[in-house]
């Protein structure tokens, strides 16, 4: 056990080999009771085994072994496991041998059992080596929510689904629970769906509820989705497997959710009362020689005593900007971060007033927030931008909370959190978009996005190119280009279909979509298997990008001008091409020319100061253009 400033770290399990179907159980001694936690965290490091990892998605699941004071026939202690958290591995074909990856848990609510020694069990279902585990825990020391009275599993197991009336005869009967003396109670469900060798892709590909009943027909209580409709957001991507389809509360590599009801409201305590969980049902054929659908299912009940706070705030994360593998997909940001806060009161939280910025920078940003943010409940809420410096790659940025409901919060030690930062690159002002679609072209968008939220140049379906409005075709190349202005900007990049450019287990073919500079050389390259979505951010300065050839003499005009121009090299210099952007940055004519005199109609351009750049045998050079 390590002491450090407000928290005890506990390790168990050190780079655990997990090479084959078993239980792999390690011993530490936790904290005793006499402190008062007023949070504990679980951080579970998944990494490969020494001998690589698997390529293959399975179930691992943490529990802790509390001793039941009782023996078996072979007079062994009698351990009852309470699982802390639940990790399918990814599939590690495409991963190097010293990947790695943390998974956080908030354990607070197994307060009771986390203490003395105690045996921890990390159980890997892998029939292939492997992963390794280490767990690495933190208890910060204070006040919680409320105290963790006791809890108690209420379901617990891993079940075929061969038809509904005997699973939920056999597996989730109704439950008769005493809670004494008690102030509060709450019900942690996590359930995963797995096996799809039927019609209906279940359970694993098919998306079912469960339902929360106290008291019988009584109370309705609870209806939630078993589902994660966001694997296609996978920060560990891109993977062997089939990684981006969405699954029944689970993505291979992420950690199944654990959903909380609170069932204070529905229970009287002191007195009996009745909890009954059913899967919503559904009939099916299991098919001679394959696997049926099953369930895994860990729910406890959780009582607890008064609230020990009316308004309290805690920033959960800073989700941008950070560095974390776990951000990867919103990250680097140069505009608006983002942060998770948690409702730790028994009052609604109202507004919030954050302080924000650089740390070692003067200038520090405040916001005033409103909203609702009810019990034991999280908010991610957007700040607004700030200015990143570009003198340095990377940056320290905090977050603080200063006010809850225009009070001061009655627990001030959660409410700052700090990140490391990396800083989006600074480009030139001219670029290219160089984009091939696959074959479902309608399925691919793409939007550029300057620092106040306007769309500078978007494709949607459609693209514009030299004033035709064109359906994007299938397997073809489209060029965009733009000269910006100084600013921050966001390259977003959305495939409807949640398939990226290129995705091996589908007919979808293969793109691409690259970021090249003046000179048309690569910038950076998308990775094409991205699932839906991924970002790219970057900075251009005022001033910068284009050069301009002072030997280079081209005559304009007239200038204004609002029906047509004639642009004419001085020097006989040959013109190569020409583009005209508007005050957007947009691209709005591009030709090749290859010639010393051209005449350009701009009858159709709306009036307005434009750029035109000459691309020309000796270089290029930018002058301006008034539209009236």
């Amino acid at each position: 056990m390590v002491i450090a400033e407000d928290t005890l770290r506990v390790r168990v399990h050190n780079a655990t080999d997990m090479t084959w179907y078993g239980a792999y159980s390690d011993t530490s001694i936790f904290p005793s009771d006499t402190f008062s936690f007023r949070k504990i965290l679980m951080h579970y490091t998944m990494g490969c085994a020494t001998g690589g990892c698997s390529d293959w998605d399975y179930t691992t699941t943490i529990s802790a072994l509390l001793n039941t004071n009782q023996l078996d026939t072979n007079g062994n202690i009698i351990r009852e496991p309470f699982e802390l958290g639940r990790v399918i591995t990814p599939y590690g074909s495409g991963l190097n041998q010293n990947w790695k990856y943390t998974h956080t848990f908030d354990v607070s609510d197994f307060a009771t059992i986390l203490k003395d020694t105690l045996p921890i069990q990390a159980f890997y279902s892998g029939w292939s080596s492997g992963f390794s585990v280490t767990l690495d825990f933190e208890f910060i020391i204070g006040t919680p929510q409320r105290n963790v009275l006791a809890i108690q599993n209420i379901y617990q197991g891993s079940w075929d689904y061969i038809n509904p009336t005997e699973f939920e005869i056999n597996n989730l009967p109704p439950k008769k629970i005493l809670v004494d003396s008690a102030k509060g109670a709450l019900l942690r469900v996590t359930p995963t769906g797995h096996g799809f060798e039927n019609a209906l892709n279940c359970a694993e590909f098919c998306e079912k509820n469960y339902d929360v009943q106290v008291n019988g027909a009584q109370f309705h209580v609870f209806t939630q989705s078993m589902w994660r409709d966001d694997c296609g957001m996978n920060p560990i991507y891109p993977q062997g497997g089939t990684w981006l389809y969405d699954r029944a509360n689970w993505c291979p590599g992420l950690e199944a959710h654990c959903y909380k009801h609170e069932l204070t409201p529905y229970i009287t305590f002191g007195d009996t009362f009745e909890l009954d969980m059913d899967i919503e049902t559904y009939n099916y054929v299991v098919p001679a020689g394959k696997v049926p659908a099953n369930y895994q299912i860990a729910a406890q009940l959780v009582s607890y005593g008064e609230y020990n706070y009316q308004n309290e705030a805690e920033l959960v994360t800073i989700i941008a900007p950070n560095s974390k593998d776990n951000y990867l997909r919103f990250n680097p940001i140069c505009k608006n971060p983002k942060v998770e806060v948690l409702n730790n009161g028994e009052k609604p939280i109202t507004s919030i007033l954050f302080n924000y910025g650089l740390e070692n920078d003067p200038t520090v940003y405040t916001y005033l927030w409103s909203g609702n943010i009810t019990f034991n409940t999280t908010e991610i809420i957007e700040l607004p931008s700030l200015i990143f410096p570009t003198n340095s790659h990377q940056k320290m940025f905090f977050v603080e909370l200063m006010e809850i409901n225009q009070n001061t919060d009655e627990f001030i030690e959660n409410n700052k959190k700090t990140a490391l930062v990396e800083l989006p690159k600074e480009l030139e002002n001219q670029l290219y978009f160089n984009f091939k679609t696959n074959y479902k072209a309608s399925e691919t968008e793409y939007y550029l996005i300057n620092q106040n939220g306007d769309t500078v140049t978007s494709h949607k379906n459609v693209i514009k190119f030299q004033f035709d409005t064109t359906q994007l075709n299938n397997s073809q190349v489209y060029t965009d280009s733009l000269y910006l202005s100084g600013g921050c900007y966001e390259l977003i990049l959305k495939d409807k279909g949640k398939n990226g450019l290129d995705f091996w287990a589908n007919n979808d073919g293969k793109g691409y979509f690259v970021l090249l500079d003046k000179d048309e050389k690569l910038i950076h390259s998308i990775e094409p298997d991205f699932g839906t979505e991924t970002r790219y951010s970057f900075y251009v300065q005022e001033n910068t990008g284009i050069s301009v050839n002072a030997k280079i003499n081209i005559a304009i005009s007239p200038n204004p001008a609002s029906e047509r121009i004639n642009v004419a090299s001085q020097d006989g210099t040959l013109i190569q091409k020409v583009h005209i952007f508007n005050n957007l940055g947009q691209l709005v004519y591009q030709n090749v020319i290859a010639n010393t005199n051209y005449v350009i109609s701009i009858a159709e351009m709306p009036k307005g100061l434009y750029a035109i750049h000459f691309i020309t045998e000796k270089g290029s050079l930018v002058e301006k253009l008034i539209i009236e």
